[in-house]
């Protein structure tokens, strides 16, 4: 990954514990107290100085890059391109869920189905809120407020 000059500049702003936080972060998987041990930081202000850290700017720049860099890696070295994995999930969908509706009797099949359109889903920006709309309605106590303010009117 390609760093501009003026991000390998800004990287030096940072103590060489603050940037050994940063990798260790990245390296340990977001476990904060280890990173900032591992760092040398003290163990009783650990947790409260590392979410202080991981909120300003340049740090969360740096972690973003350093997971970019990874994802990269792995992606090339295992060769699971979005095109290669968007394949797979295609042929998972298209053997799961059938074109007739009435052969939609098997739903273990048909989940395997779904789950791979999520996926897809998440790949290309298209994922809900929410799965699930929760409201309650109490339309008979609304309606007898309703009555009341149009008479009171």
């Amino acid at each position: 990954m390609a760093y501009t000059k003026e991000f390998k500049r800004s990287i030096h702003t940072l103590t060489q514990k603050q940037y050994d936080f940063t990798r260790n972060l990245v390296g340990n998987g977001f476990n904060i107290e280890k990173a900032m041990l591992d760092a040398g930081y003290e163990r009783s202000t650990s947790r409260t100085q590392g979410f202080d850290l991981i909120q300003q700017p340049l740090v969360k720049e740096i972690v973003h890059k350093a997971l970019d860099s990874r994802h990269d890696a792995i992606v090339s070295k295992l060769g699971m391109t979005i095109l290669w994995r968007a394949k797979k999930l295609k042929h998972i969908i298209d053997t799961y869920i059938p074109d007739d509706d009435h052969e939609l009797a098997n739903t273990n099949k048909v989940r395997i189905g779904l789950d791979a359109i999520k996926e897809v889903n998440k790949m290309t920006g298209d994922t809900a809120i929410s799965n699930k709309v929760t409201f309650n309605l109490n339309t008979e106590q609304r309606i007898k407020d309703a009555k009341k303010a149009y008479e009171d009117y």
